[in-house]
């Protein structure tokens, strides 16, 4: 299976996320300048965190008595509908490199601490739907606190729904899960759930920590992951080739 996040991995969203803060904290706090947080807000959005974590993290110590996070997160995407969603790119080929790894009858998901609504709007809007199955498409609030790098929204939620669909067992199958992500929390997520993890060095991630983690694969391009999946899908066949012609020497077969 191939698991991806979605902000900086298939979607570019950086902007859209900067406008839509400021935008939204204008209309819960009229008297602060949003561009006071701007240079933690990029360094929240390259960590991975979700918006409810922006809040809270970003929110003045001298309104503090007006924070109120579930307010903050529905003011948050009404205004992402009008003034987010414009500015939102499906990074270069994304429906293509998506429709190629589908005929290779590779499934995939989506595991992202952005609203799982937003997702599936964002998809659609963008050509991307009808390729990933709806089910398997995990966002907020899906997962509860429990969002990336908690490894929950994998063993709790995607692999039972993905049980309920093939009958297979996903948490049997270590080492054939790749994480496609781009930031600190998508490659812990990845060493969390056992799976190897591909880093889009083209999003959000910060260029010095992400690396530092030591990822099993980086692409510059979203269309690179192609190459990456053929390349392993010809090692592991022609491992298996291997082990069954020594198999075969060794019986004499």
């Amino acid at each position: 299976m191939i698991i991806f996040d979605f902000d900086g991995t298939l979607m570019h969203t950086m902007d859209a996320i900067k406008e839509t803060w400021a935008h939204a904290l204008q209309a819960l706090l009229p008297d602060f300048d949003p561009s006071a947080s701007e240079k933690d807000l990029q360094r929240l959005i390259s960590s991975g965190a979700a918006a409810r974590v922006t809040f809270d993290t970003l929110w003045p110590a001298q309104h503090r008595d007006k924070l109120n996070i579930e307010d903050c997160i529905k003011v948050f995407r009404e205004i992402y509908v009008q003034h987010g969603l414009p500015l939102q790119k499906a990074f270069p080929r994304a429906r293509e490199v998506l429709l190629a790894i589908a005929s290779r009858n590779i499934p995939m998901a989506i595991v992202s601490n952005k609203g799982v609504e937003m997702i599936k709007t964002t998809m659609k809007q963008h050509g991307l739907d009808g390729i990933i199955p709806d089910e398997y498409i995990i966002g907020d609030p899906l997962y509860g606190e429990k969002r990336k790098p908690h490894p929950a929204s994998y063993t709790e939620l995607l692999a039972s729904r993905f049980r309920a669909r093939t009958g297979e067992d996903l948490l049997a199958a270590e080492g054939d899960v790749i994480m496609v992500g781009d930031t600190i929390s998508d490659i812990k997520f990845a060493r969390n759930i056992g799976a190897r993890v591909c880093w889009c060095s083209f999003g959000d991630g910060n260029k010095e920590e992400c690396p530092a983690l030591e990822p099993d694969f980086t692409i510059t391009t979203l269309a690179d992951l192609i190459g990456v999946i053929d390349a392993l899908s010809y090692s592991e066949n022609t491992g298996s080739v291997v082990k069954a012609v020594c198999a075969s020497i060794e019986t004499g077969a």
